[in-house]
């Protein structure tokens, strides 16, 4: 990423689609060829639910406003799948949060029809980057790179750290502060 980019100011949408009783249904441990049975349904909904979630954008309302970004999946962790997409008009936004909800309903009742003792619950927030957060380019080859050069502003509390390039420091990413439930 140039220097030009990093200090682009822009505005990034998180969304987050957490397996509900996931711990559950992991305990049991039950199934065929050594594999647990509720690893086949993790495994579909890692590979299916970003799909579906695509697809709800054709369910978005379009009367005022055609979007042109998309959501895309950015990281799994546990049960949980995180999205992101750069806001580049603030109208973008409702399709936004209109495909992600779509999504958790019919991945939700895909799973109650199939008598899949689960569902979803998702979160999505907003985040202005560089001035409030800063990106964090985590390399297994090499120290993190914070930037800008200077890092006085960071503190152990105000980095989130992730497993993949593309993580991202708060304080604006504080999940418990600026989450809306959907």
């Amino acid at each position: 990423m140039s220097d030009r980019e990093k200090w682009r100011w822009k505005v990034r949408a998180f969304f987050s689609a957490d397996i509900v009783g996931s711990t559950a249904i992991k305990s049991d441990v039950r199934g065929t060829n050594g594999e647990p049975t509720w690893a086949s349904t993790f495994v579909e909904f890692y590979e299916e639910f970003p799909v579906v979630v695509a697809k709800g954008y054709e369910k978005s309302p379009t009367a005022f406003h055609a979007c042109k970004n998309r959501i895309r999946s950015w990281k799994f962790s546990g049960d949980e799948i995180l999205f992101q997409v750069d806001v580049t008009d603030f109208r973008d936004v409702i399709h936004h949060v209109a495909a992600f909800k779509a999504g958790l309903i019919e991945y939700s009742t895909l799973w109650s029809t199939k008598n899949v003792p689960l569902s979803l619950e998702g979160t999505a927030w907003i985040a202005d980057f560089p001035i409030t957060n800063r990106e964090v380019s985590a390399h297994s080859s090499g120290p993190i790179d914070f930037w800008p050069v200077n890092r006085s502003w960071l503190s152990v509390n105000e980095v989130l750290v992730a497993e993949a390039a593309g993580a991202f420091g708060r304080p604006g990413l504080d999940a418990a502060g600026c989450c809306a439930l959907l």
